[in-house]
């Protein structure tokens, strides 16, 4: 099922027509289904490990898998961008916990359909702060 949702949320976002490329259509795709299946993971590992350990181990894999793309453009942040990357760092590390515990304690069904909100958030805040 929730194979399913993340493949109808890919496909309402990218909403595929001939003039879209393939390999961000992929992508997008491969990423979707990857988050369901962390989703359901989630939650068959709440009663094997506890919920930081989870966030600890996704941030990992995750700094992982982007540092080789993410050297290869490396400039120095200023102090200014610092701090902005420092508080992103703590909200999103926040923000991971409170989604892993929402998914250990849930079904994932029920709980990824309230990820439609991170659009109407990212909107507000665009319109604030953008």
């Amino acid at each position: 099922m929730p194979l399913g949702f993340s493949h109808l949320r890919v496909g309402l976002i990218l909403k595929p027509s001939p003039e879209v490329p393939f390999l961000p259509s992929f992508l997008g795709l491969c990423s979707g289904v990857s988050a369901s299946l962390a989703y359901i993971y989630v939650r068959k590992l709440r009663n094997a490990e506890r919920n930081l350990t989870i966030v600890f181990n996704f941030s990992c894999v995750a700094a992982a898998c982007s540092i080789v793309p993410a050297l290869r453009s490396y400039a120095p942040p200023s102090p200014p961008e610092w701090a902005a990357l420092w508080g992103v760092g703590v909200s999103a590390t926040l923000a991971q916990v409170c989604m892993t515990r929402a998914y250990a304690r849930e079904h994932a069904s029920s709980v990824s359909v309230l990820s439609y909100l991170t659009v109407v958030f990212a909107f507000i805040g665009g319109a604030m702060f953008l």
